[in-house]
């Protein structure tokens, strides 16, 4: 029954899921830290941000709406519930996976080979998602635009049964471009092979 289940993973409801709950934190997030300098960050925060993909052939809005004591309001086209995000000392948090269990996501000094991961339960069962960066590149082109200093950070997605990890072997990989974000995300495994690139972004 768990393979078959694993099995119908969708690439769609993975990254509509992903760009839906990615931010959400609550109170029991780390403290607010100064604001990012975003021409360094791999995912800039400000109001206003905004970046356009192509979510399975239609457009996908995620955009930032606002700001309050570093905790940044964001929200997707295709799925209106907002979330936040805040960055402390250069690292991304969010409890996206488990409400109040707060995990990092992301961050911003990267290299080839650096790896953590992010606990949590997900219908009643624990989980552990595993983040490689796989590599580090010099450039990446998505839609006809060359992006500079691109992290390709994979996410392998785990369950933990009886003390045993086993991998879902359903794999992503995001590839976060310095000062602009996340520019392209792909998967592999038993999802398949899809993607979701960025098409237009507009950083304030």
């Amino acid at each position: 029954m768990k393979e078959n289940a694993i099995a119908t993973v969708n690439f769609a409801d993975w990254v509509e899921d992903a760009q839906r709950y990615w931010f959400y934190t609550d109170k029991q997030d780390p403290g607010p830290s100064a604001e990012p300098d975003n021409d360094q960050a791999y995912y800039p925060l400000a109001m206003g941000n905004t970046w356009t993909y192509d979510y399975n052939g239609q457009q996908m809005v995620t955009s930032i709406e606002s700001c309050k004591n570093g905790e940044y309001v964001t929200s997707n086209s295709l799925n209106p519930a907002s979330g936040k995000m805040k960055k402390v000392n250069g690292e991304y948090f969010s409890d996206g996976l488990e409400k109040g269990n707060m995990q990092m996501m992301l961050k911003d000094k990267l290299q080839a080979g650096d790896r953590w991961e992010a606990k949590f339960k997900a219908n009643g069962l624990e989980c552990v998602y595993v983040y490689t960066v796989k590599e580090v590149l010099k450039s990446k082109t998505v839609n006809g635009k060359e992006y500079r200093d691109v992290a390709v950070v994979e996410t392998d997605s785990c369950y933990v049964i009886n003390g045993a990890r086993m991998s879902m072997n359903a794999f992503t990989q995001n590839y976060y471009a310095r000062g602009t974000g996340l520019i392209l995300t792909t998967t592999s495994g038993v999802m398949g092979n899809g993607s979701c690139p960025l098409l237009s972004h507009d950083l304030k």
